[in-house]
């Protein structure tokens, strides 16, 4: 049997925003681009890098930093009703930013996940962010000519290229520059997320342990590190 290489008939094209600057990867038929964007006018420069480079997407699909959205469980009564909205009646208190008009998705969390269970209490994952950074990722495919087709938080879309084992406890660390990000998972559920500095590895560890107790873990079955690696981090297992 032979292998032959994955071919795309229109250019696909996912844009991470990052504090700084735009990550751009895109993809056209056999062809793999990927390049950054750093000016005043983002948009502008990513149409024209795209143009420059002859590739024609339609579409794209957003992603923002870990550093700049909110994230942490949240428990709700268990109740009948809809569930989105008793994540949105309970936004106050729950986000450090203004609740009102706050972007927000969540995820529901699998009870045997967590060390202890409450059968009165439904928990979720809830992750927010603020209108200002939503409409600043949206102005961005608007300005280059683009339609949106999803925006999601870079760090997760990690669960896409990993299958952990049922039932199993992964931390995995996820490093870019001088941040990790830190993601908790029950085999392939995200149980939380964080970002924190990722230049110091005692720091890392530190923080490691911090979220085993958010998360109400004793500890954890295996430890993933990748991304920028330094010369004595452990590659991803």
């Amino acid at each position: 049997m032979q292998f032959r290489p994955m071919r795309f008939a229109q250019a696909r094209l996912g844009v991470v925003l990052l504090n700084d600057r735009l990550a751009v990867v895109a993809l056209e038929s056999n062809r793999v681009e990927a390049f950054g964007v750093a000016t005043d006018n983002p948009a502008a420069a990513l149409r024209e890098e795209l143009t420059n480079l002859g590739l024609t997407p339609r579409t794209v699909a957003l992603a923002l930093s870990r550093s700049s959205v909110f994230v942490r469980p949240m428990e709700l009564p268990a109740v009948g009703g809809d569930m989105r909205e008793m994540v949105r009646l309970n936004l106050e208190g729950h986000v450090p930013f203004a609740a009102e008009d706050t972007a927000f998705d969540f995820l529901p969390l699998p009870a045997e996940a967590e060390g202890t269970r409450e059968e009165r209490l439904h928990r979720v994952l809830l992750v927010a962010a603020e209108p200002r950074i939503v409409d600043s990722a949206l102005r961005i495919a608007a300005g280059a000519r683009l339609r949106p087709s999803s925006l999601t938080v870079a760090a997760h879309d990690l669960l896409a290229l990993a299958q952990p084992e049922r039932g199993r406890r992964v931390v995995w660390v996820h490093r870019a520059g001088a941040t990790a990000d830190l993601l908790c998972l029950y085999g392939s559920s995200l149980i939380l997320s964080r970002s924190v500095p990722g230049t110091d590895e005692e720091a890392i560890a530190d923080e490691i342990r911090r979220s085993l107790s958010v998360v109400r873990w004793r500890d954890c079955d295996t430890n993933w590190v990748s991304g920028d690696l330094t010369p004595d981090a452990p590659a991803l297992t």
